[in-house]
């Protein structure tokens, strides 16, 4: 999630409408989260809905860090694949689910995501 990626606290965009949905924690995530987590030229991908507003807003905040934000499919220079806080537990059939499934495929194969 987003929120997990900085070190302080992010603001909610309340003109973010949120539906009932379930959190990240069902997705397949590393635990314990990275750390210390790097932006400096690390490439992150973003998938799903973010409560820190809208995928703008998200990429400019990527940015601001120092980190290289992408839209597309993870591959082998992906470092962080970042998930909206609210998943699906229809995640695996979902578009924002083939950007995980592509991230576990490259995790399996030895990449470092």
């Amino acid at each position: 999630m987003m929120e997990a990626l900085c070190t302080s606290p992010l603001p909610v965009d309340p003109a973010v409408e949120l539906e009932p949905a379930t959190t990240t924690a069902e997705l397949p995530l590393c635990n314990p989260q990275p750390h210390p987590l790097v932006f400096t030229d690390r490439q992150f991908v973003v998938t799903g809905k973010f409560a820190y507003g809208t995928r703008v807003a998200v990429f400019s905040a990527i940015q601001a860090l120092g980190g290289i934000p992408a839209d597309a499919a993870p591959s082998r220079t992906t470092n962080y694949v970042v998930i909206g806080a609210f998943g699906s537990q229809d995640w695996a059939s979902t578009s924002q689910g083939r950007k995980i499934e592509k991230a576990l495929q490259l995790r399996a194969q030895g990449a470092d995501l």
